[in-house]
């Protein structure tokens, strides 16, 4: 996965900087990637824009896991934005933004406080 990204590209998730791509795999991703039983992402929305060698995307998606030794599923609902550069004829990632939040959760909150909520799409 770190041949996606420039060699110091930074990783910001959860309000904070994660520090750069190869201390995000090894000391975050990699682990909390090996205590799931099945990382699913669904309803994947991506827009795309080019201005010379550099380009942003923006994703919109949801993700169920299925975590190791736990019965049920945690469903979220998460964003990010990547800037990206090319060099040498092909695109890295320079910098990653990833934001998430639960689901149901944060619905069943907003309407116990009598919040009028749009309906999510699927």
């Amino acid at each position: 996965m770190a041949r996606l990204f420039t060699p110091d590209a930074a990783v910001l998730e959860g309000g904070r900087y994660e520090g750069p791509i190869g201390q995000y795999l090894n000391h975050h991703l990699g682990p909390e990637l090996a205590a799931f039983d099945s990382f699913e992402i669904k309803n994947r929305k991506v827009d795309i824009q080019v201005l010379g060698e550099v380009a942003w995307a923006r994703e919109e998606h949801g993700y169920v896991i299925r975590a190791k030794g736990r019965q049920g599923v945690i469903e979220r609902r998460g964003v990010s934005t990547a800037v990206l550069v090319r060099s040498a004829g092909a695109w890295r990632i320079a910098q990653l933004h990833l934001s998430s939040r639960a689901l149901r959760a944060t619905r069943a909150r907003l309407h116990a406080v009598g919040v009028k909520q749009r309906p999510l799409p699927d």
